[in-house]
């Protein structure tokens, strides 16, 4: 395994962060193509999942080199266990906590149905709401297909 020295590392990350700041007044354009804005996602989004699997690569060679030194004796025991038990226990706080986030700030609308769920109402039991759905809206009836 390659080191890297802080300045480099210093470097890397400057370029990293400097990209992001560069692309955060794309984000505000109102007149950028759909077509566009699909292409910015998809390179953004294949950066991001080169970065996920360099780094649990590392992390999973690193966390395996350790258990193979503490299986081996090298190692204390516990320090092997640690590390394996870190790894995974932050790829899932990282996963939940997308979870979260996503759950609690990026839902814009809620959902009327899991409301009234929740608070033990269904829409399933509302005679005017049965038959809408077996009649047809006379939106629907009306429409030339």
């Amino acid at each position: 395994m390659v080191a890297i020295n802080y300045w480099e590392l210093l470097l890397l990350g400057s370029i990293a962060g400097f990209t992001i700041f560069l692309g955060l007044p794309l984000a505000r354009l109102q007149n950028v193509s759909p077509k566009r804005k699909g292409f910015l996602n998809a390179i953004a989004i294949g950066i991001l999942v080169f970065l996920i699997i360099d780094v649990f690569g590392h992390a999973w060679n690193s966390a395996g080199d350790v258990a193979k030194d503490a299986f081996a004796g090298k190692v204390p025991f516990v320090t092997g266990v640690t590390t394996v038990a870190a790894l995974f226990g932050g790829l899932a706080i990282g996963l939940l906590g997308l979870v979260f986030y996503e759950s609690r700030y990026m839902s814009g609308r809620r959902n009327t149905a899991s409301l009234t769920r929740r608070k033990g109402f269904s829409f399933q039991h509302d005679p005017a709401a049965r038959t809408e759905r077996i009649v047809g809206s006379s939106e629907h009836r009306n429409r030339s297909w």
